[in-house]
């Protein structure tokens, strides 16, 4: 009989959803006699010893406990006796034969006892019939069938319940009634409905024992049930210690240290992240945030109390955000660093589900903030440092983006104005309402004679053109960067837009060029009118009398614009006249050899098609040249200096240009090599020697010229061909089977050109067939005796060898002869013949092989 401890044994904890029923099967009852009272006596004649029976002070638990002490007894098969005296195994053999001691250990009865409630009910033997001789006495009425053992199991299926589980009783005949008594109590207490609650058991262990009563109150078969009532334990309470998240419930925070909490006394917590296959002893009532990964967390967790029972798993999902998120991008409304009260901060890059706040200056308290703006309001005027920082759903702070605004509270003072261009309050069409004390930054608006609308201005100035001709009365005022507008400026002014006539001014020798002692004409003066002149579009100067000295001119082209205005400041059109003071000789000229593209020649190298180029010529100047030292200049033409004029090889050229007033300038030298021989013509050849190539052929380009550039073209394509610089070459099978083209040519340092040459290849990549072995007897009797070598392609070779071994011999003809059989010992002897062909184009094909016999003896003295 195996005894199932009261207690689990200590031992590696598991989850509770692995943890085995430690009983052979559910912890159900099992039926079973009382024992009988009287006798002491089991059915199968043990001694046995019932609790409920056992003297006070408590001798038969004793003996069951030293039983047990003695350490573990061979398991005897459970059987139960019903009222009717058959035998049946016991469903639950590791329940039924438990017994309360003295001391309240759970120990092992006796198996097989039985007994029938508070009273004897054997049945009795016949009577033997008296020895005298007397009638025997009427037999003993049988013995009445008592109720079958009820059915006893848990609600958790196990040998332990907690506190709010219960025995169920499942009756024999339901809906009678039963009676129950514990750890073998003298009392039997009458039950209700179909189960024993925990709360009527008490926390311990305790042996069940349960009977239906019959029809007269008698107490039926007894079922015995050995549980444990522990308390129930809960699972733990899983909650972050720091929910750094900007919600509560969304399990998102950057500190992922899980309080454990709800743990039992002297209760151990296990945890596991994710699913490990591990579980974890928990220490300090926390799981540790190192044992999270950055994501998403599951973490489940379980308690052992102190008395080893497992509570069910509890789970916490969270997510673990460890990045900060960035600064946030900030903008004001205005898209300047100077505010008005009714500007803001706009604030933007802020992440979904973050926060955001900021300070002013670096002082006080981080204020947080709201739709995406700082308003002006939470500024201070002058000058602010602003800092942002949003701290994201998991609680990370990013860093903090910075701006320096400033804020401006304050109206601009009125605008200050005055007419410019005139006398007094008239103004000319020419003039304008000088308007001045603008503040910097600030922009100024104007409206004339009551109109409606204001009207920007732009500059300094109003000019006249916008005024109405006559009286007009304007109003001014500045609006400052920050958007306070000033109080208003109001001037009166009287437009008079009636302009003089123009000027004629005309050079005194009537030619736009000039010398020192040339001068100017200013023609059509209006009286007490005064001009003004000005030079190439510079400050406008006051002219005197009705002439412009050459003085006043500077040497070269320029132009000369002359204006008079009347006695109201009106200002006339402007007569203007280009010319050229010149008394000074013109710059040198530059001269710079060139290819024929117009690109500067290498080391002044050039052909005939190239050309010294003439720059930096003056305006209608002319220029000359000489070479190699010759005694007068020679007048040049265009800009461009033939190469006709050089000589082959070094030349010495000098350039000079004369100005339109015949003022020669500095000459300038350059050098110049000219090469007019074309490089050599190069020769192409085939690495085959021939112009019939197979894929392992190529084309050799020779005789290129030492830094010369090789120009290669394949069907008119032109191709970058591979090898040396000195033995360029290109691989013939990259471009196709075929007929093809080729053409090269050399380009020297100079850009001569050789002749081209020219050459035509054929690429044949295609290996032949394999030639035909043929013999009718396919036997060699005499030397001559022959194989036919049969569909050979034509210009091509062919080669054998006889039994895959040696050589390869060339063939000749179209027969491999009988004495290349020759065998000195006459006997006949199998061969192995082999033979492929090589097609014009050196292209292989595979072999061919025939099996023969022979028996060509050698020549005789052989």
């Amino acid at each position: 009989m195996r005894i199932v401890e009261a207690s689990k044994p200590a031992g590696k904890r598991v989850p509770p959803q692995d943890e085995a029923v430690e009983a052979d099967g559910d912890a159900s009852s099992v039926d079973a006699h009382e024992a009988d009272a009287s006798t002491g006596k089991a059915a199968d004649g043990q001694t046995f010893s019932d609790a409920s029976e056992s003297s006070s002070d408590g001798t038969a638990a004793q003996q069951a406990a030293g039983a047990e002490a003695t350490g573990p007894q061979d398991e005897p098969s459970c059987r139960q006796i019903r009222s009717d005296g058959t035998e049946e195994d016991c469903d639950h053999s590791a329940v039924w034969p438990w017994m309360i001691a003295g001391s309240g250990i759970l120990l092992a009865g006796a198996a097989g006892a039985v007994g029938h409630g508070s009273d004897s009910h054997a049945t009795a033997a016949a009577p033997a019939p008296s020895s005298s001789g007397a009638p025997n006495p009427p037999p003993a009425p049988p013995a009445p069938v008592l109720p079958a053992a009820p059915r006893l199991t848990t609600s958790s299926g196990k040998d332990t319940i907690d506190g709010t589980g219960h025995v169920d009783v499942a009756l024999a005949v339901p809906g009678s009634s039963w009676v129950y008594r514990l750890d073998g109590d003298d009392t039997w207490f009458a039950g209700q409905g179909g189960s024993l609650d925990a709360g009527t058991l008490g926390r311990g262990v305790h042996a069940v024992m349960v009977a239906q009563l019959d029809g007269e109150g008698r107490r039926g078969d007894v079922a015995t049930l050995a549980v444990r009532v522990h308390d129930e334990v809960l699972a733990p309470t899983l909650a972050l210690v720091h929910d750094n998240g900007s919600s509560s419930t969304d399990g998102l925070t950057n500190d992922g240290t899980v309080a454990v909490s709800g743990l039992a006394a002297g209760a151990s917590f296990f945890y596991r992240v994710n699913g490990a296959t591990e579980w974890i002893e928990g220490t300090a009532g926390q799981v540790p945030a190192g044992a999270l990964v950055a994501g998403q967390n599951r973490i489940e967790a379980y308690q052992v109390d102190a008395s080893g029972e497992h509570s069910p798993l509890n789970s916490l999902a969270l997510t673990l955000d460890l990045t900060p998120p960035e600064a946030p991008q900030l903008q004001t409304s205005n898209r300047t660093d100077l505010l008005n009260a009714h500007d803001f901060i706009n604030v933007s890059g802020i992440e979904g589900g973050a926060d955001w706040r900021f300070r002013v200056n670096g002082q006080g308290d981080w204020i947080e903030g709201h739709d995406g703006r700082i308003p002006a309001d939470a500024l201070a005027g002058g000058e602010n440092h602003v800092e942002v920082v949003q701290v994201d759903a998991a609680g990370n702070a990013g860093a903090a983006a910075t701006l320096t605004v400033r804020q401006d509270l304050e109206a601009p003072d009125p605008l200050r104005a005055h007419v410019d261009g005139g006398r007094g309050d008239l103004v000319s069409l020419q003039g304008s309402i000088a308007i001045d004390n603008i503040e910097e930054g600030a922009t100024w608006k104007y409206r004339i004679n009551g109109e409606s609308d204001w009207h920007v201005g732009s500059g300094s100035q109003l000019a006249a053109n916008y005024l109405l001709e006559g009286r007009n009365d304007v109003i001014l005022m500045q609006t400052d960067s920050a958007g306070h507008d000033s109080a208003a400026t109001v001037i009166s002014v009287t437009r008079d837009s009636l302009a003089p006539d123009r000027p004629d001014l005309v050079t005194s020798n009537g030619l736009p060029l000039i010398n020192a002692q040339g001068s100017l004409l200013v023609h059509r003066l209006e009286d007490a009118a005064t001009w003004e002149y000005r030079i190439d579009g510079g400050d406008w100067l006051v002219g005197k009398g009705d002439a412009l000295g050459s003085a006043a001119l500077h040497e070269g082209s320029q132009t000369v614009d002359v204006r008079q205005t009347d006695l109201a400041g009106n200002v006339s059109e402007s007569d203007s006249l280009t010319l050229t003071l010149d008394s000074t000789p013109p710059d040198a000229a530059l001269s710079a050899v060139r290819t024929k593209d117009g690109a500067l020649a290498p080391d002044h190298l050039i052909n005939p098609s190239g050309v010294v180029s003439i720059d930096n010529l003056e305006p209608d100047a002319t220029w000359e040249y000489k070479v190699n030292g010759d005694d007068h200049w020679r007048p040049g033409g265009g800009h461009q200096l033939s190469s006709r004029v050089l000589d082959e090889g070094e030349n010495t050229v000098q350039i000079r240009q004369v100005d339109a007033a015949g003022n020669a300038g500095e000459a300038t030298t350059t050098q110049v090599d000219l090469d007019a021989t074309p490089p050599e013509t190069p020769i192409l050849t085939s690495s085959l020697g021939g112009w019939l190539l197979n894929a392992s052929g190529y084309v050799q380009i020779g005789q290129v010229e030492a830094g010369a550039l090789l120009t290669v073209k394949l069907d008119g394509q032109e191709i970058r061909p591979g090898g040396t610089t000195e033995e360029p070459q290109f691989q013939a099978y990259p471009y196709g089977e075929g007929r093809h083209a080729v053409e090269a040519y050399v380009t020297d340092a100079a850009g001569n050109i050789s002749r081209s040459a020219v050459a035509s290849y054929t690429l044949d990549m295609t290996s032949p067939d394999a030639p035909t072995l043929y013999m009718s007897t396919k036997r060699i009797h005499t030397a001559d005796d022959h194989v036919d070598v049969l569909n050979l392609e034509r210009g091509s070779s062919w080669w054998y060898r006889l039994d895959r071994a040696g050589d390869w011999i060339e063939g000749t003809g179209s027969t491999i002869p009988g004495s290349a059989f020759v065998n000195a010992s006459a006997v006949s002897d199998s061969h192995i013949v082999q033979a492929y062909q090589v097609d014009a184009a050196g292209n292989h094909s595979v072999a061919s092989t025939l099996a023969l016999w022979s028996d060509v003896a050698p020549p005789a003295g052989i």
